[in-house]
C-alpha cells in the first residue's frame, strides 16, 4: 500500500503547494540540457555524429543523477516519505493549468498580445502568428498532452517500475522537450531522447486514450474504434514514431471537437492529421460549431482532474482488494 499512499500524498501536496517555475528543479535541468546541446552540436556535423552525441549527452545527464537518487533512496529511513516528496516534484502540473487559464482569460478579454506572451511560455509553436482560435486549440491540446506526459505517465511509471524509473522517465521527457525533434536544430540530436521517452509512454498512452473517452463520453468509444485513421495511428505508436496522434484522436472523440491540423514550429510548417468525431461527420455538423472554445478549456481541466481521481481510486481499490498485505 505504500506506493499508492505516496501517490495520494504527493498529489494533495502538489494541488496545495505547487512549485514555482522559478525554483522548479527541472528549470535548471532544462538549462543544462540546452547548454550541453549548444556545446556539442557543431556546424557541419554528420547525421551519425549527431545521433551519437545526442545519445551520449542524454546518458551523461541521466546516469549520475539516477545513481545518486538510487543510493539516497536505499539509505533513507523513511522511503515512503522520500517517495512522496520525489513524486511531488515529478508531477508538477497545477502551475501549467494556471498559466493556460490566464492565457485563455486574457484572450477572452480581447488581450491577444498578453495571451500570446503567456502561452508562449508553455507552447513550442510560435504563438505570435496564431489566431484566437489557434491559441484556444493549442491550449486545449497542450493541457491534455501535458496531463499525459507530466502526471499520468509519471504516476504509472512510479507504480509499475518504482521511483527511480519515474525520475528517469521525467528527466528523459524534459530533455526531449528541450531537444524536441520538431525543431530543425534537434531533429537528429534529440532522436534518442524522443525514442526513450516514447518507450515509457506507449502503455500509458493507450490506457489514457481509452479511459479518457470512457470517463468523458462513453457513447463515443465505438466511434473511436471505428476511426478510419486508427490503424495508422497505432502503427505510428508501435514503431516508436509518435503517440501524439493517438492522444489527440482520443481528445477529439472525448470532447466532440475538431483537433489537429497544420502547426508552425519556428519557420517550419508541419502538416498534422486532423481529427473530427465520426458523429460530427455523419450528422454533417458545421465545423465552426465543433471548434474548441473558452468553455472547452474549463471543461477539459475538470475532466482531466476527474479522470486522475477516478483512475487513482480504481488503482487503490485493486491494490487494497488483491494485495491487502
Amino acid at each position: 500500500m505504500q506506493p499508492i499512499i505516496a501517490v495520494w500524498l504527493a498529489l494533495v501536496i502538489e494541488k496545495l503547494v505547487p512549485v514555482s517555475a522559478s525554483i522548479e528543479p527541472f528549470t535548471f535541468f532544462r538549462f543544462v540540457c540546452l547548454q550541453m546541446a549548444n556545446k556539442v552540436i557543431k556546424q557541419g556535423s554528420s547525421h551519425q555524429q549527431l545521433v551519437i552525441s545526442g545519445s551520449l549527452a542524454l546518458l551523461v545527464l541521466l546516469f549520475p543523477t539516477l545513481v545518486i537518487a538510487y543510493l539516497m533512496h536505499n539509505f533513507a529511513s523513511y522511503q515512503w516519505l522520500l517517495d512522496a516528496l520525489l513524486l511531488w516534484l515529478l508531477i508538477q502540473y497545477t502551475q501549467d493549468i494556471n498559466l493556460f487559464n490566464k492565457g485563455v482569460e486574457a484572450l477572452k478579454k480581447n488581450k491577444k498580445q498578453l495571451s500570446k506572451d503567456l502561452l508562449q511560455q508553455k507552447l513550442l509553436r510560435n504563438t505570435q502568428a496564431m489566431s484566437p482560435l489557434g491559441l484556444t486549440k493549442a491550449s486545449v491540446e497542450s493541457i491534455f498532452l501535458r496531463y499525459h506526459h507530466q502526471q499520468f505517465t509519471t504516476i504509472a511509471c512510479f507504480l509499475l517500475l518504482g521511483p527511480i524509473a519515474a525520475l528517469g522517465y521525467r528527466l528523459c521527457y524534459e530533455a526531449h522537450q528541450v531537444w524536441n525533434v520538431k525543431c530543425e536544430a534537434f531533429t537528429v540530436f534529440g532522436r534518442f531522447a524522443n525514442m526513450l521517452t516514447l518507450l515509457f509512454q506507449i502503455v500509458p498512452s493507450i490506457v489514457l486514450s481509452i479511459s479518457f473517452i470512457i470517463f468523458s463520453a462513453p457513447y463515443a468509444l465505438s466511434d473511436f474504434f471505428k476511426e478510419k485513421q486508427l490503424s495508422a495511428i497505432l502503427k505510428q505508436l508501435i514503431v516508436g514514431h509518435s503517440n501524439q496522434s493517438l492522444l489527440l484522436c482520443s481528445l477529439a472523440h472525448g470532447l466532440g471537437i475538431n483537433i489537429g491540423g497544420p502547426v508552425m514550429y519556428g519557420e517550419t510548417k508541419y502538416q498534422r492529421q486532423r481529427f473530427t468525431p465520426l458523429s460530427v461527420e455523419q450528422e454533417n455538423i458545421k465545423s465552426s460549431s465543433t471548434q474548441p472554445t473558452f468553455e472547452t478549456v474549463k471543461v477539459l481541466i475538470s475532466l482531466v482532474n476527474r479522470h486522475l481521481i477516478i483512475s487513482l481510486l480504481l488503482v487503490t481499490w485493486i491494490i487494497f482488494w488483491f494485495f491487502p498485505g
